[in-house]
């Protein structure tokens, strides 16, 4: 059906008469699967709207209560409540007759019906109703976005509804990339990952993405935004969106979209079709950071963050400044005392070596901050946190590494694995030290799934005594770490058992602790594996995996999560 530009449709739907019903039934049913519903604290539009983002259709609900003035708009933009209802003819059961735009045919509306009114390219949407003399009479809405449009809002008899145009918050604890209130993080990368059974996303409805619910294609090549990505099932890649409202991706040829102007939220955890939002400007992965990634805490262009406190790390090398110049921080490169008592603020900390500590004010830090030293080649120095110069995470400034402040939070990771290797008599000995007694499924792991297993990757992370590390090289990667390894042992492996006492992999799972792999102290074969020794292995990189034993998949069977690189041999 073709609609004039100029002209706005009207539609009833739910209650409405049986010779609208079918025209709804056709035409306007919802595309959201969510219930209309008001919703005071939706801002559909306003005049910040991208033009892309603006709505081309709005639903309102009849609700026969006249008087009620816009709490968004003032009469000059919104007067249906000055309308008198008695003026208003009525049917026989109550019901008025309107026609939107002064254009078409009237149609008889119920308390309580809903309808949609399809945009024009005018400033205001025109309501036309007839009177008790046979005549009519007219009241208007701004509907440009150029004020307010607000879900729940009334306008005299008509209150604006919600149809998936304002998604619900996202739940507690899920970090919100960006959302039409918040647009400072558009247009910045974003961490995804390719999951090939695709969902339909909480907050980007048919309209807003065509990447849905669907059984994707494992492997394919993805292509987005001029970037190239080999993916399989569990792959994690970041993309730099498009700059427009919605990002294409090319799966296999095939393309579909996301929403990515942020009219609507991108929040971490939400799957869009086969990409499971992880992270993005300001949202690291669930459970996940980047230690190395700068965080600006403020600076002379952001001023409105200005931190109360500040956790700072103290290192005996002390190193120049990359944004606070010497006359800004009198703090600079040199030798500082291992172990001081350091004064700042008032108070007195006993400081060593790579130890944090915070320093807080009541209101806001001065434009210098002074700190004075018990021993050493300087008594004091000071370092500016006023703001007009940066403030920026893993900035050095003299001994003291700015941690966190602000909206700048610590980074603090949780390690499943971490392997190192040091020489003991000449031989190569592998520390590991593990702990997975809460990881985040979010977790970095190698997916290596048959067929018929239906719980992979697992979620319940239980540890068990059957779960097993092993050392592989980082070569095996590319074939999943499909084989055995020449070197594992189970988490439950001490010294005791180890010597032949029992079989730790019947007892109780260990989530937490250190294992040695070393050829003088490698105990009986059924409780450590040892196809080569280390001594034996080719020199290169190797990692250590977390396996356990499930399911149908060829050995490593499950892994958990997977180390650093580390190098054997020279």
């Amino acid at each position: 059906m073709k609609v004039s530009s100029g002209l706005a449709l009207f539609a009833c739907f739910g209650v409405c008469s049986a010779r609208i019903s079918n025209f709804e039934k056709e035409v306007i049913a919802p595309s959201s699967s969510r219930d209309l519903q008001s919703d005071e604290n939706c801002k559909i539009c306003d005049g910040e709207t991208d033009k892309e983002d603006k709505p081309q259709e709005l639903f309102f609900q009849f609700t026969d209560n006249w008087n009620q003035q816009s709490f968004q708009m003032g009469e000059s933009d919104s007067n249906c409540h000055t309308i008198d209802p008695s003026d208003i003819l009525r049917g026989e059961n109550g019901e008025i007759e309107l026609v939107i735009q002064r254009y078409g045919r009237f149609n008889s509306l119920n308390q309580g019906d809903r309808f949609k009114v399809v945009k024009g390219k005018g400033a205001f949407t025109i309501m036309q109703f007839k009177t008790q003399g046979g005549g009519t009479t007219t009241c208007y809405i701004h509907t440009s976005c150029s004020k307010p449009l607000v879900a729940g809002d009334t306008h005299g008899p008509f209150t604006l509804l919600d149809l998936g145009s304002c998604p619900a918050p996202p739940p507690e604890g899920q970090c919100t990339i960006c959302d039409k209130e918040n647009k400072e993080n558009k247009n910045k990368p974003i961490t995804v990952q390719y999951v090939a059974a695709g969902k339909d996303s909480a907050y980007q409805d048919g309209q807003k993405a065509s990447c849905v619910a669907d059984q994707y294609p494992t492997p394919a090549v993805v292509t987005v935004n001029g970037k190239t990505f080999d993916v399989e099932d569990g792959t994690v890649f970041t993309f730099d969106p498009e700059d427009s409202a919605e990002t294409t991706f090319s799966i296999n040829g095939d393309e579909c979209f996301i929403h990515t102007s942020c009219s609507v939220p991108i929040v971490v955890g939400d799957q869009i079709g086969p990409f499971l939002i992880t992270g993005g400007a300001g949202c690291g992965p669930p459970g996940e950071c980047d230690p190395d990634a700068e965080c600006t805490i403020c600076d002379s262009n952001n001023k409105d963050n200005k931190p109360k406190s500040l956790v700072l790390k103290y290192h005996k090398d002390g190193m120049n400044s990359n944004y606070q110049p010497e006359g800004k921080a009198s703090c600079r490169a040199g030798a500082y005392p291992e172990t001081t008592t350091l004064t700042v603020l008032g108070e007195s900390f006993v400081i060593t070596d790579g130890q944090e500590f915070t320093i807080t004010t009541d209101d806001k830090f001065d434009a210098e901050t002074d700190f004075s030293f018990s021993s050493g080649f300087v008594d004091e120095c000071f370092i500016h946190t006023s703001c007009s110069v940066p403030l920026v995470t893993g900035d050095r400034i003299g001994p003291f590494e700015v941690v966190a402040g602000g909206e700048c939070p610590k980074c603090e990771n949780k390690k499943c694995l971490e392997a190192s290797v040091r020489q003991v008599d000449g031989r190569y000995v592998v520390d590991v030290t593990f702990d997975y007694e809460d990881l985040s499924p979010n977790r970095e792991f190698v997916y290596y799934c048959h067929e018929k297993d239906e719980n992979c990757p697992m979620t319940d992370l239980t540890p068990v005594g059957s779960d097993w590390i092993g050392l592989y090289p980082c070569s095996d990667s590319e074939g999943s770490f499909n084989v055995e390894p020449d070197f594992w042992s189970y988490t439950c492996y001490d010294e005791d058992i180890g010597n032949g006492k029992g079989r730790c992999r019947n007892g109780p799972g260990i989530g937490k602790g250190t294992i040695t792999l070393d050829d003088n102290t490698a105990p009986p074969f059924y409780i450590q594996g040892v196809y080569n020794p280390i001594e034996e292995l080719s020199a290169g990189c190797y990692v250590v995996l977390l396996n356990r034993y499930e399911g149908y998949s060829p050995p490593p069977y499950y892994n958990i999560c997977i180390s650093n690189n580390i190098t054997l041999g020279e």
